[in-house]
């Protein structure tokens, strides 16, 4: 396995070559793993011991059953089921088995409806996650066992298999290749660089220093077929080790689920406290009733009932108190924004990034492929002093035919990108990195077909493209055998200082200062003001017999590039998304600050920064922090301090923090700059950061981030594992989107709080004021858990589900300290509350002379006749929720039908509920204790309900500073504050819940980092 990762060919030398490492893994070149029948079984039993498994760390999901168990676990639910036995056992015996069964059974039957639904709903998002879990190991792999071609998936390979690997695989496991035809490997997926590797197996001990015969998990083959041995699975190889690394380090849980249940907590011990008032002042009416009546008695069966119905009013006053809801309508907000988002390109990996992109203020975005179409074309070259620019016809660009030979040559042998026919067009596509195509489509233009040139025999070396050195050279043998010609292409800023001489009419002239100097004031300032990225080309003709490929690589590096004759410089051009500009803007207009960080050169990173909005034309020459290079970013702030037990910090913040107030691009930037960045911004104060990646190195700075976005295209497979958001078409647009989509879930919380809070208030202050003076409430235990399932669940189905608004790009982010509930929305839910309260104690204390109907007293069992009064009051009670409920669809805006039926779901959910009202009201009878209501009585109670709309446009008049006095404890609870909640809690971290699905369960969700209660 070192050997391997530290691609230490004498260590596997060491080990005997090739022979040597097939015998200490029990396996041949010929046949692979030799074993069949049940020896075949102990094999894979011995070396799954040994070796591990290629499978991915097994996530524990929860079967249907034990998601039941978990809700019957919760304390309101079992005091529920205790109060429905009792409940029932009195019925029974008091009224007998006819009719003495109803009421209990009624909670029983609330109780159940309760339970089902969230179980169903959860173990619904945990066959979701099986499912998400299970493609990402369904891909298959050819191998050898037994002298036979086999074909399985990944995750049953095994250290010791024979590998076949054809053109485009990618690699699952750490491998050793045994034999090869031409094979480049790219492993950008664990560097983070875009080159393509040169593989071969180790067939002798000669040359070698620049053999490499090792294949990495995560890589990819771009040209090429072989055989490779699996030396390490799973989370033993290097990509297994680092998708550890990044799986084991925790996600903090979301700001507004640890307000919510700070507020869950506030409402809810306020709901116990009427609870309990209510059974006191019940229970004192109850004794002076019984104490006064001399036909009834303390120890009575009748007594007794109605001791057991004021317990359990009491409970089902906790249970509509504690809102449940709050919860579930984030998580419906989540389901649903991620839903809606998969449409708009945001495939969302982690529930809670979308309500945390809300608050994001600060985005750190890629250049190529994100903000840019990772298009290349060759648009311009400077060559013979002259600069042209022959977009689509470059049979026309004007260059002698020497320098035209060299240019081609250098473009078709010192390369490695290929041009393939798309069998669906027949036309021909790159294949490869997309700079090295957009050369090799130039040199077709010029007459150069680069299979005619790329011929192994050609070569006497090839050096790879490496990103510190930033060149890529070929060495090719020449028809006179005593020299080789150096072709080498790169980055000017490099290789033009090592130019002596260069080309002209053909002819060689010298180099000096002043030539240099032109090409860098007309050519690289030129293309760079354009928008083009530069690529130089240049040569030398060495002598055979001073070249020696096994001297040492730096010294060969050198040799190889000093006294270079200059042949031209290659604009290549990637043009911005269209949609991009647009995009920044309403960024800017948002609130959020847009920074680029890209590894190209400060000029040109300046100009597609322009170009994209992110700085303006006044920034460029500009001497600040606007635009700066990673590594006088790093030397800047002191570097990183990363400390055992303490989290990583930059190591001067109060430099980072003026740094920061101006950045906007970082050029020649490294990952570790960026990730440097990502953590000075989050210790900065109310700091929400959003950060782009596609490569491996990027997954530590995604990871790090509030919200991390992977490429869907080009990123791979570790940055998409290490982010919360993958971007499916690559595109800087698509963030915005996630903005949108993450204020709309703060927007949909504070709509329903609104709401809920409204209901709270008046079903809780009727109960008690009922309770204290009359003795009784008018709304049942039945009929209030009706109650609790309208404002909890549908509620939050309707107003979770309301799609945003572009209006919200218009609004500042919101802070981590902003409060949830505004002076706006108190003043929405004092005043409807007032209004329903008044016109419900209204209707109990004048309702039977009002309405003509007969007046219930307490010690009379329920009938059609006396229960005419409370089913009223508890009608109009729920068609005020109905009506308001379109209210809370609008916080501040006084036009509250606007956009109204751009939501079915909202409209359904309202017509359902005054259907199942109604059809309750009517059939409901003795199980609900609901009295049957004639036509106009159901239009008088819907009506007074309509009345909450025109009060609600009234109330918003007033001013919000008359409100800003009240307010509720939002500061996040802790972890033992969560704990110790009198609220209910359900302690859940599954890994599931580490993945962001399988969450709320029961409508209470409090993740709690690796403990489970």
């Amino acid at each position: 396995v070192r050997c391997v990762q530290e691609t230490g060919i004498k260590q596997y030398i060491g080990y005997g070559g090739k022979e040597g490492l097939l015998t200490k893994l029990k396996t041949t070149e010929k046949y692979g793993i030799r074993a069949e029948g049940l020896e075949a079984a102990r094999d894979e039993e011995r070396r799954l011991a040994k070796y591990g498994t290629n499978k991915p760390p097994t996530i524990t999901t929860k079967s249907l059953l034990d998601l039941i168990k978990v809700q019957l676990e919760d304390t309101i639910i079992k005091i529920l089921i205790v109060a429905a036995f009792v409940s029932l056992a009195v019925g029974i015996w008091k009224d007998g088995l006819a009719e003495g069964w109803i009421e209990g059974l009624s909670i029983f039957f609330a109780v159940i409806l309760v339970v089902t639904v969230a179980s169903g709903n959860n173990y619904a998002k945990e066959q979701q996650f099986r499912k998400l879990m299970a493609l990402r190991q369904n891909i298959s792999c050819g191998i050898k066992r037994n002298g036979k071609e086999l074909t399985t998936t990944i995750d049953k390979l095994l250290v010791g298999d024979l590998m076949m690997i054809n053109q485009g695989d990618q690699i699952p496991a750490d491998c050793v290749l045994l034999s090869a035809t031409k094979m480049l490997a790219d492993e950008s997926a664990l560097t983070g660089e875009a080159k393509q590797l040169n593989k071969a197996p180790l067939l002798g001990i000669d040359s070698v220093e620049i053999i490499d015969p090792f294949l990495k998990s995560g890589s990819m083959i771009a040209e090429g077929t072989g055989e490779a041995v699996v030396c390490a699975v799973g989370v033993n190889t290097e990509m297994g080790r680092l998708q550890k690394r990044i799986t084991e380090e925790e996600r903090e849980e979301s700001p507004l689920q640890r307000k919510l249940e700070r507020i869950a907590e506030a409402i809810g011990m306020g709901g116990m406290w009427i609870a309990a008032l209510t059974v006191l002042g019940m229970t004192m009416n109850l004794c002076w009733a019984v104490y006064h009546d001399p036909h009834a008695f303390f120890l009575s069966m009748a007594t007794l009932k109605l001791f057991i119905n004021i317990l359990i009013m009491g409970v089902v006053i906790i249970v509509v108190a504690v809102p449940e809801g709050l919860p579930l309508a984030v998580t419906l907000a989540l389901a649903y924004s991620v839903f809606k988002m998969k449409d708009e390109n945001n495939l969302v990996r982690n529930l809670n990034s979308c309500e945390t992109m809300g608050g994001a203020n600060n985005v750190l975005t890629d250049k190529t492929g994100t903000l840019t179409k990772n298009d290349m074309t060759a648009v311009a070259i400077s060559i013979e002093g002259n600069i042209q620019a022959p977009v689509g016809d470059w049979k026309g660009a004007q260059m002698s035919v020497n320098a035209r030979n060299l240019l081609g040559e250098n473009i078709c042998m010192n390369s490695t990108g290929r041009l393939i026919v798309d069998d669906k067009t027949g036309n021909l596509k790159k294949s490869g990195n997309p700079t090295e195509c957009a050369l090799l489509f130039a040199a077709l233009d010029l007459g150069f077909k680069y299979e005619d040139y790329r011929i192994k025999e050609n070569y006497e070396m090839i050096i790879p493209f490496d990103s510190k050195r930033k060149c890529m050279t070929s060495i090719i043998k020449l028809k006179d055998p005593s020299h080789f010609r150096v072709y080498i292409k790169g980055a000017p800023d490099i290789l033009l200082a090592q130019c002596t001489s260069g080309q002209k009419d053909d002819k060689i002239i010298k180099f000096e200062n002043a030539e240099r100097n032109e090409i860098k004031t007309n050519t690289l300032g030129l293309f760079s003001t354009k928008g083009y990225r530069s690529i130089m080309f240049a040569y030398k003709d060495i002598e055979a017999s001073k070249f020696d490929k096994n001297m040492d690589e730096n010294k060969l590096f050198e040799f190889v590039r000093s006294d270079l004759t200059f042949i031209a410089v290659i604009g290549i051009q990637d043009p911005l998304r269209a949609e991009v500009r647009d995009a920044v803007r309403k960024c800017h207009d948002a609130g959020v600050t847009v920074r680029m960080v890209t590894g190209d050169e400060i000029r040109y990173a300046k100009t597609i920064a322009i170009e994209a909005g992110i700085m303006s034309e006044a920034d460029r020459d500009r001497n600040d922090y606007t635009c700066m290079e990673g590594n006088k970013f790093c030397e800047e702030i002191g570097g990183l301090i990363e400390e055992p037990g303490r989290p990583p910090r930059v190591r001067n913040q109060e430099k980072f923090d003026q740094i920061a107030s101006q950045l906007r691009v970082m050029a020649r930037s490294k990952p570790e700059h960026k990730y440097m960045l990502v953590i000075g911004l989050k210790n900065s104060p109310n700091n929400v950061v959003a950060v782009t990646g596609d490569g491996t190195n990027d997954a530590l700075a995604l990871k790090k981030s509030d919200v991390g976005f992977a490429m869907g295209i080009c990123g791979t497979e570790v940055a998409k594992e290490a982010a919360h958001i993958i971007l499916l078409d690559d595109n800087f647009a698509s963030i915005v989107t996630a903005i949108k989509w993450g204020r709309n879930i703060y927007l949909s919380v504070r709509k329903f709080l609104q709401f809920q809070m409204t209901v709270n208030l008046v079903a809780l202050f009727l109960v008690f004021i009922s309770g204290l003076v009359i003795g009784e409430s008018p709304l049942t235990s039945v009929q209030m858990l009706w109650v609790n399932l309208i404002m909890d669940t549908f509620a939050a189905l309707a107003l979770a589900t309301e799609p945003p608004s572009e209006k919200l790009l218009e609004q500042r982010p919101y802070s981590k300290n902003d409060l949830i509930l505004t002076p706006g929305m108190s003043r929405n839910v004092i005043s409807q509350a007032i209004f329903q309260i008044t016109i419900l104690v209204i209707l109990l204390f004048y309702g039977p002379s009002i309405l003509g109907v007969k007046k219930k007293d307490i010690e009379e069992d329920w009938n059609y006749e006396n229960g005419m009064h409370y089913t009223i009051i508890f009608n109009t009670f729920v068609f005020l929720q109905v009506f308001n409920e379109i209210n809370s669809r609008k916080i501040t805006e006084i036009n509250v039908f606007a956009q109204f039926f751009n939501n079915f779901l909202f409209v359904a959910i309202l017509l359902l509920t005054a259907v199942v009202q109604i059809f309750i009201v009517q059939f409901g009878g003795l199980a609900v204790k609901c009295s049957p209501l004639s036509y106009h009585q159901h239009v008088h109670c819907i009506l007074i309900g309509f009345c909450s709309l025109p009060c609600g446009a009234l109330f918003k008049l007033l001013p919000e500073s008359w409100f800003k006095f009240i307010k509720l404890d939002e500061k996040e609870m802790t972890d033992h504050e969560i704990v110790r909640s009198t609220k209910t809690c359900l302690l859940y971290t599954s890994d599931a819940a580490d993945e962001g699905l399988g969450v709320d369960l029961g409508g209470r969700r409090i993740i709690k980092k690796k403990t489970t209660t």
